[in-house]
């Protein structure tokens, strides 16, 4: 069962935001755009700024003269360094932040 949501307005300040392409295919008449975006927001008064980084894709169609963009699909990314558990149990960081990697 859904319970009314109270009647406040929701904000999100963007602090600080940087995007990165990271490929641009042609997919027979459309095209398909990978950007990833981060930086920090803050979502409320009483929280503190907050990482975040996602993985969109956009989709255009050729057919249009200039393509208009659509969100075909947001994916939240994992943040910061990776973590590897050693063999004694212990977790640490690694050096090397997360990366992406383009498969074809």
């Amino acid at each position: 069962m859904l319970t009314a949501r109270e009647s406040r307005t929701s904000r999100t300040d963007v602090i600080s935001l940087h995007a990165e392409l990271l490929g641009l295919e042609e997919l027979g008449a459309a095209y398909l755009a990978s950007i990833e975006f981060s930086g920090l927001i803050r979502e409320s008064a009483e929280q503190g700024e907050v990482p975040f980084r996602e993985l969109w894709m956009l989709a255009g169609s050729k057919d249009d003269g200039a393509p208009s963009w659509r969100l075909a699909r947001q994916q939240a990314l994992l943040l910061g360094r990776a973590v590897q558990q050693g063999a004694n149990g212990t977790l640490s960081a690694l050096t090397e932040p997360c990366r992406l990697r383009k498969v074809r």
